[in-house]
């Protein structure tokens, strides 16, 4: 698998040029928990769109979930001069937590 990608910025309106990146992230996420502990595994992805001061913000969180558990994630955040930051996050401790105590999702 490989590491979590760095934080990566473009322009605003060339936002599609991360959607590779961000697919494969998630992608070698889920088949690394599959791989590591093959099973019944579920999953789904949540797109949220954010709040800023209780009104909507154009900022939003993509978070990819194994059986209801946040395994990574992407924000989406806008800088102050409008161009469009993406942060990467993923976290296994839980899935290998509980695949070490012998437990089940």
């Amino acid at each position: 698998m490989e590491p979590v990608p760095n934080q990566q910025g473009v322009t605003t309106g060339e936002e599609g040029a991360l959607t590779e990146i961000i697919d494969t992230f998630f992608l070698e996420t889920k088949e690394y928990i599959d791989e590591q502990f093959p099973g019944n595994n579920h999953y789904r992805i949540d797109r949220s769109a954010l709040l800023k001061y209780d009104k909507p913000s154009d900022e939003e969180l993509l978070l990819m979930r194994w059986h209801d558990r946040v395994v990574a994630g992407v924000l989406c955040s806008r800088t102050d001069l409008n161009n469009v930051q993406y942060t990467f996050f993923r976290s296994l401790d839980k899935v290998e937590r509980l695949y070490s105590s012998g437990e089940q999702p």
